[in-house]
């Protein structure tokens, strides 16, 4: 869901993901870095870091690294 709404420049639907891509992008850095301590296959983690990658460039694109305004609020 997130990647399809980057890709598609649905704002709305990027702000109901907590802190929009940049965000995610963190939180998933966080998770990738628990899965590096564990030992995970590096297939999976060099995968999901090129995903965090593609996350921070839809991020760069769309300039979603401000807090997130609903956009009803104006």
């Amino acid at each position: 869901d997130l990647r399809l709404a980057a890709v598609t420049d649905d704002h709305v639907a990027l702000q109901r993901f907590h802190g929009g891509l940049h965000a995610q992008a963190r939180r998933f850095d966080a998770e990738l870095g628990m899965l590096v301590e564990a030992g995970v296959d590096a297939a999976l983690t060099d995968a999901m870091r090129r995903g965090i990658e593609q996350l921070r460039a839809q991020a760069r694109r769309l300039s979603i690294f401000a807090a997130p305004q609903h956009a009803l609020a104006a």
